[in-house]
């Protein structure tokens, strides 16, 4: 190859080094934020669950309550969290794969997306795609994702949908993030207690968690139970949604702050290899004008 040729490819190369760098670093701001949030709010989301799972002390209003009874399931939602952009690894086909194969065995299913590549996904595989949000980015107050609780709890209480899952990222670590399916509607006992022990093990391994495994205090619902059971339920669950959206976004930053840091190393490995070929090359091109010079003046002698 000329050295030319190979210049150019060394040109390329450094300026795809810089952007991969730039999106790296910018990855790693937003993920610490994201990261922030996320831990933030665990020990409060199992504060929630701790409360939900404590209603059944008050088995009469279960039984009235909308969102624990059982109905019979003529349609069913699926709320999917994915990303708005790309360049995060395997983040977003992770959670849509799992999503798909999950929904297979659900029946009459509608698409809720929280994110444009949920959205186009499902809209391809020729699913119903109902609501698309997007633009959610990095929220830390409950207050900025209540439009999108409130437009799931109206379509569970009207009737349109008789299951409501919910399907996110749960953000482990930088290095590790897992799909997770909910139940979210109706609600269900053995379902809380699931998810209540799945947070009780994240707080407490957390130094400072003062949240200990199995802890279980009474709930007092004041006036009546009866008076606020319908108001509390579905602040719980849209904080819920607000927690598993904060779960997805401090994955997706720590996914795409990961794959832009592997494709910054494989640019750094091509450059080393260009450069020693540039290298080469040019020698080579140096000894051949050399050895044309001294033919040259032989030839003229």
């Amino acid at each position: 190859m000329h050295p030319k040729e190979i210049k150019g490819k060394i040109d390329v190369t450094q300026g795809l080094s810089k952007i991969t760098r730039a999106l790296e670093l910018v990855s790693a701001v937003k993920m610490k934020r994201a990261q922030r949030f996320a831990l933030n709010s665990r020990p409060f989301t199992q504060v929630v669950l701790e409360i939900l799972e404590n209603l059944e002390d008050h088995p009469q209003e279960i039984k009235k309550s909308i969102y624990f009874q059982k109905r019979s399931v003529d349609k069913t939602l699926a709320v999917v969290i994915s990303s708005d952009k790309g360049f995060c690894a395997a983040f977003n086909k992770n959670i849509l794969s799992f999503t798909r194969k999950s929904i297979e065995k659900l029946k009459n299913v509608e698409i809720f997306a929280i994110g444009k590549k949920a959205g186009k996904f499902f809209q391809k595989a020729g699913y119903r795609v109902l609501v698309e949000f997007s633009g959610i980015g990095d929220y830390g107050r409950v207050e900025d994702t209540r439009a999108i609780a409130d437009k799931i709890l109206d379509y569970f209480q009207k009737g349109r949908f008789q299951e409501v899952f919910l399907y996110y990222t749960d953000f482990v670590s930088s290095f590790t993030q897992k799909p997770r399916e909910v139940q979210l509607l109706p609600l269900d006992m053995k379902i809380i207690k699931e998810t209540l022990k799945h947070y009780q093990l994240k707080n407490a391994a957390r130094p400072e968690s003062p949240f200990p495994l199995g802890r279980r205090y009474y709930t007092l619902l004041e006036p009546s139970p009866g008076e606020i059971f319908e108001a509390l339920v579905p602040r719980l669950i849209a904080y819920l949604i607000h927690h598993s959206i904060l779960e997805a976004n401090a994955s997706e930053h720590s996914a795409r702050m990961m794959a832009m840091r592997r494709a910054n190393e494989n640019a750094e490995d091509i450059l080393r290899r260009l450069t020693l070929e540039y290298n080469k090359a040019r020698q080579a091109q140096i000894t051949a004008e050399v050895c044309e010079i001294g033919t040259a003046k032989e030839a003229t002698a």
